[in-house]
């Protein structure tokens, strides 16, 4: 056999081992990598907590609007699932160290309405999230 006809005969076997081997090196690296992230969630840590609100509906009566969120350190979404036939809204007062809380976003949410909202607050942290009747 010529040295043209060998080094493809020895490379095509060479490259399917090397891509048989690489699945089951890149899942071990996956695996390694969502250790620490369930490690932090279970133990405390730097996960992050959800928070849930909800609030009952003038009508239909036993329905309830409900929002969940996480806050970050840039920017929050808001979640929410109005199960009321009237609008309502989200308000989010925010502050920066010692200075005097302020609303920072008023969101108003249709009758029936499930969606999300992004609020972007960098620098400053969220103080309180309510649902009044108007912002």
């Amino acid at each position: 056999m010529g040295y043209k006809k060998l080094v493809p005969a020895l490379a095509v076997p060479g490259i399917a081992l090397a891509m048989l081997g690489a699945p089951a090196a890149s899942a071990q690296t996956s695996v390694q990598a969502a250790a620490p992230a369930a490690k932090a969630g279970a133990g405390g840590g730097t996960a992050e907590i959800q928070t849930r609100k909800g609030w009952a509906c003038s009508k239909p009566k036993g329905k309830k609007f409900n929002i969940s969120y996480d806050e970050a350190r840039d920017s929050t979404t808001f979640y929410f699932n109005n199960h009321c036939k009237t609008k309502r809204t989200i308000r989010v007062v925010v502050k920066a160290g010692k200075s005097k809380p302020h609303q920072h976003a008023c969101i108003t949410v249709n009758p029936g309405t499930k969606g999300k909202k992004k609020v972007w607050h960098q620098g400053w942290d969220i103080v309180s999230v309510t649902s009044p009747k108007e912002c």
